[in-house]
């Protein structure tokens, strides 16, 4: 069996009429610099725990290739996309004494599992998990936080409670920041250039839709509705919901994030929606 974890290799033969040993470097640390970074590209394309053991293999391929640490949340190409959150069920929800503080995390492409050690469970509840990464309600304030859970990394935004005056406009009463309807949201995450992060969040039993980005202090709502939102599942930035409307089939709808540069609000009509 080979080893990648080690730094060199060495193959001994016999060699004909002699009988002398030869030993072949195999020399890890000299690998080319650009070489190294595409092949390092290459697999972080497939897997960001990839990756991780990728720059695990020496002190030089972990010096020529950029850290995910410190960068996981504003930097999209270190977003584990190919996890989420595993429920574990019987009452088992994160943050529960009988988990120890692990969360366990599945990839949707291989079945693997990990346990990952999050205290933050403590003093937070989970409301979503786009990207693989975890939209976090803080328990004391009920703020928004979006975490990296493998590079431990955070994004801290205001709290839904900003949207209950809001709503109330509109007939939708809600029993502060902690009610149901503002903790059952579905979510997207995208990242503009200079790192600025975007959450959107389909509120679905309340028809309605919000974003909010960096540096904001307050939730933006929009002034139209998604009459008929059953659920939305996020792709690249955008949410796709599945729509449905009486005496007519059920659509696939497209909804884009709002751009960077967008005033207080939407338009007074859903913005870039598609039917799929």
């Amino acid at each position: 069996m080979t080893s990648v974890g080690a730094s060199t290799a060495t193959s001994q033969h016999c060699c004909s009429g002699c009988g002398a040993q030869k030993a072949y470097v195999l020399p890890w640390e000299s690998l080319n610099a650009d070489l190294l970074k595409l092949i390092a590209y290459r697999v972080l394309s497939s897997d960001l725990l990839h990756y991780v053991w990728f720059r695990a293999v020496c002190k030089q391929w972990r010096a020529n290739t950029p850290s995910p640490r410190g960068c996981g949340v504003v930097d999209p190409r270190f977003h584990p996309r190919q996890w989420m959150m595993f429920p574990e069920g019987n009452g088992l929800h994160p943050g529960h004494p009988a988990l120890g503080g692990y969360i366990r995390f599945l990839n949707i492409y291989s079945g693997i599992f990990i346990r990952v050690h999050l205290p933050c469970f403590e003093d937070h509840s989970v409301l979503d998990c786009p990207d693989g990464l975890l939209l976090l309600q803080r328990k004391k304030d009920a703020a928004i936080c979006l975490l990296h859970p493998f590079t431990g990394d955070v994004a801290e935004f205001p709290p839904l409670a900003s949207l209950c005056l809001y709503m109330s406009k509109f007939g939708i009463f809600l029993n502060g920041p902690y009610d149901l309807r503002l903790r059952m949201v579905h979510a997207a995450v995208s990242v503009h250039v200079g790192g600025s992060i975007t959450i959107m969040v389909a509120l679905s039993h309340a028809e309605r839709m919000a974003y909010v980005s960096t540096g904001d202090k307050h939730w933006t709502h929009t002034s139209w509705m998604m009459t008929g939102m059953r659920t939305a599942l996020p792709f690249r930035g955008s949410l796709y919901m599945v729509r449905r409307s009486k005496n007519k089939p059920s659509h696939i709808m497209r909804v884009n994030p709002p751009d960077s540069s967008s005033s207080s609000s939407w338009p007074s009509t859903p913005p870039h929606v598609q039917l799929i």
